[in-house]
């Protein structure tokens, strides 16, 4: 999941585009000055995380939901191709989240039903 700050660098690129898109910090404006804040040296830098690529999947207006995809700065930026790929795999993440969402929900009607039995 991503970080508040990356959330806030990213949602006004994904906002601004036709629909949704996968994106890298570096399409986001100031994306690439995002090494420098506490919340990058406290949460990103001990994993190695310098590049991510992420998607937004179909969600209720007040809650975001991202799938990300990380680097670190060895592995470089993702590339155009890559952000390609992401956008031809967004509707099956989208999906897939979807199910995963309607087996969780199940399961705990399940679970509660199970309680009353």
């Amino acid at each position: 999941m991503l970080s508040a700050k990356s959330i806030r660098l990213l949602l006004p690129v994904a906002i601004s585009k036709c629909g949704l898109r996968a994106i890298r910090f570096c399409d986001a404006e100031d994306g690439a000055g995002f090494a420098c804040p506490d919340l990058y040296r406290h949460l990103h830098k001990p994993f190695g995380k310098r590049f991510e690529l992420a998607v937004e999947l179909p969600s209720p207006p007040d809650i975001v939901v991202w799938y990300a995809l990380n680097r670190s700065k060895a592995m470089g930026e993702f590339s155009d191709r890559a952000v390609a790929v992401m956008n031809a795999l967004s509707g099956h993440v989208a999906m897939h989240h979807r199910f995963a969402l309607d087996v969780e929900r199940s399961r705990l009607v399940n679970a509660e039903m199970d309680c009353y039995a």
